[in-house]
């Protein structure tokens, strides 16, 4: 490999930092049938994240000083059709955002439990395409709406559980979202960090719905906005200044 500074190159091959990871925690849990805020799935991140790391250390032979960290994954993860790292599910149906334009995505997993079990309906496919939610959907049974609960309807305390199983194993920090709602307060958003910090994670983001005009996924097409990309370029020589 090619380094810029040979400085650079003797801190490398020293220390081989690197930074191992996974994606698609929550399809797992699906397909498990394992509510993702139960305690059945910390157990599960906890399992996973010590049989991860093992077999990374014994891989490394003790050639590396950090070996794990679990990065968003968020293109990657789109191209090989999984969930993002160990993100729940941000909506059963969710439209994603880009400078290309809007896709409206439901689910697969829920499709084929849906159809398996015959309460699959076009008419259920608008319902849920509304808000992005099948908690307030009366056909859908019970089993199914508590392993597919979405981001914003699992409470904070097991998104951080969550986190702190796998951060017992992972050498690195963990990329790890905290969805809140869009009426989030101050000291709310506060707890959510001292709880991390209190809980052994080494890093955590919180996002509050809404809190940008124009945010990578919206839940279903209630929250769809019309948007508009633009760029602003300060130019004093502009008449209008932009």
């Amino acid at each position: 490999a090619w380094f810029p500074l040979d400085e650079l190159k003797e801190t490398a091959t020293k220390y081989r930092n690197i930074g191992l990871g996974i994606m698609g925690f929550a399809d797992a849990l699906l397909k498990l049938g394992i509510p993702y805020d139960s305690d059945r799935a910390i157990r599960f991140a906890d399992n996973v994240g010590e049989f991860f790391v093992l077999v990374a250390k014994d891989e490394s032979k003790g050639r590396n000083i950090a070996l794990t960290a679990i990065a968003p994954t968020g293109s990657i993860a789109t191209l090989a059709g999984c969930s993002y790292g160990i993100e729940p599910i941000f909506a059963v149906s969710f439209t994603k955002n880009t400078l290309l334009g809007s896709v409206t995505q439901l689910n697969e997993h829920f499709v084929d439990i849906a159809k398996r079990r015959g309460f699959y309906t076009e008419e259920l496919v608008t319902k849920i395409e509304k808000s992005g939610s099948i908690q307030d959907i009366p056909e859908v049974p019970q089993d199914v709406k508590d392993i597919f609960k979405t981001a914003g309807e699992i409470s904070v305390d097991r998104h951080v559980e969550i986190q702190a199983a796998f951060q017992k194993h992972v050498c690195n920090a963990i990329s790890k979202t905290i969805n809140l709602h869009n009426s989030a307060t101050v000291e709310e958003v506060g707890r959510v960090y001292m709880l991390a910090y209190n809980s052994g994670c080494k890093s955590t983001t919180v996002y509050r719905d809404g809190s940008r005009v124009i945010q990578a996924m919206d839940a279903g097409k209630d929250k769809k906005k019309e948007q508009k990309w633009e760029l602003y370029i300060s130019d004093p020589g502009c008449i209008s200044g932009t």
